[in-house]
């Protein structure tokens, strides 16, 4: 299967962004990586406030595989795996010891409901957290198998390419208590700015109350960044993102603030996943670019700044794997039963138009719908999250 091509492994991704002190957990949680494959690379296990960290490196098999062991002790677990090479991957099955699949792709490939971004061929980056849904399998005490991908450009497997992965696993039966802990970093020169940065935290104090109606505690920092203000696309990915990651002492989500996003003065923000990784990655921030968030004059009025705050709402809600309920054409839709399907951009918009990860803002002049309600599911997924402890 070495030289097996894919041919519906896709580069592009249906739903992209529109807009978005650490709780910990002392459950005893082991990660064994045991042998990696083929037995080549190595194994190393630490924990991180109520997380268990394990580095896995190694080279992909005659399939094309890195199969990343991960091993289970405590029930009702989440489990988050970022696969990265440099090059194109995915992560294709979850497998339990028996070779039971536990996440398949091809259940998806076809289907008009989106659930994980990690199975398109992604640069570098790949991630997938585990379960997404109430009606997904818990990841219970047991050894299970991560196969994650090594693809060429055009769709084929690769033998024997270099590679590594991160795996992070936590226990958690509590889905309606948890806090998130996220570091706001300024882009080359917008902190000097104090008009922006006063709404950038005003905003954030709009993305925390959001976040609390749904028992997500929101924890913020701010800092600065050696990061060009134009910044570069988080979904594509930048070196300079990873580096980020890795400067940090605790691990936190991370919301870069630019002037704009890949120049694009129109992009309010962008995740640089669903899910993006809990771990640092050239795609491990969300990006967003105030410009746009400020409208067309360049300042911020008061229906600005609650765009803003929705903005990095609905961005970093992305970033725990939420998708948009509905894209536009309304071929595609989210995997979760309690976003109601629509079909045009009227009944969309009165049934919708009010949810934090709709696809656009609903405006009438210049006052816009708030965008604030999150479904019992939606915050089922994000509460799912490794990083919402």
């Amino acid at each position: 299967m070495g030289d097996d091509m894919r041919s519906d492994h896709v580069a592009s991704v249906r739903a992209t962004g529109w807009l978005l002190g650490i709780g910990l957990t002392s459950a005893c949680v082991g990660v064994s990586g045991g042998k990696p494959p083929d037995d080549s690379g190595s194994v190393t296990t630490s924990v991180e406030g109520g997380i268990v960290v394990t580095n896995v490196s190694g080279t992909s098999n005659r399939q094309g595989y890195l199969k990343v062991p991960v091993h289970i002790d405590e029930p009702q677990s989440v489990v988050q795996v970022v696969g990265q090479r440099s090059g194109w991957t995915s992560i294709d099955y979850i497998t339990d010891s028996r070779g039971n699949s536990v996440f398949n792709w091809e259940d998806w490939s076809y289907s008009d409901e989106s659930l994980t971004d990690c199975y398109y061929m992604s640069k570098n980056t790949t991630t997938i957290n585990w379960p997404v849904r109430e009606v997904d399998a818990w990841m219970e005490p047991g050894d299970y198998e991560v196969w994650v991908a090594a693809l060429t450009s055009e769709g084929r497997y690769s033998a024997d390419i270099e590679m590594r992965a991160t795996v992070l696993v936590r226990p958690d039966a509590n889905l309606t208590r948890g806090t998130l802990s996220a570091l706001i970093a300024y882009a080359n020169g917008v902190a000097d700015d104090p008009e922006v940065v006063a709404a950038t935290e005003e905003a954030a104090a709009h993305w925390a109350e959001i976040y609390a109606s749904i028992g997500i505690t929101l924890d913020v920092e701010y800092g600065s960044v050696d990061i060009d203000a134009e910044l570069p696309s988080s979904s594509v990915g930048d070196p300079a993102y990873e580096a980020l990651g890795e400067s940090m002492g605790d691990r936190k989500v991370i919301l870069v603030v630019g002037e704009t996003i890949t120049g694009d003065s129109w992009l309010y923000g962008e995740a640089g996943g669903i899910p993006g990784p809990f771990a640092p990655a050239n795609t491990g921030i969300v990006a967003v670019g105030w410009l746009a968030n400020a409208g067309a004059d360049g300042r911020f009025s008061d229906q600005d700044l609650l765009l803003y705050g929705e903005t990095m709402a609905h961005e970093m809600g992305h970033y725990l794997g939420l998708y948009h309920p509905v894209e536009d054409g309304f071929e595609y839709f989210d995997a979760l039963s309690d976003t109601q399907r629509c079909t045009s951009y009227s009944s969309c918009e009165s049934a919708l138009g009010s949810n934090l990860m709709f696809p656009y803002p609903v405006c009438a002049g210049r006052t816009c719908t708030r965008q604030e309600d999150v479904t019992a599911e939606q915050s089922g997924v994000a509460h799912r999250y490794v990083g919402v402890l």
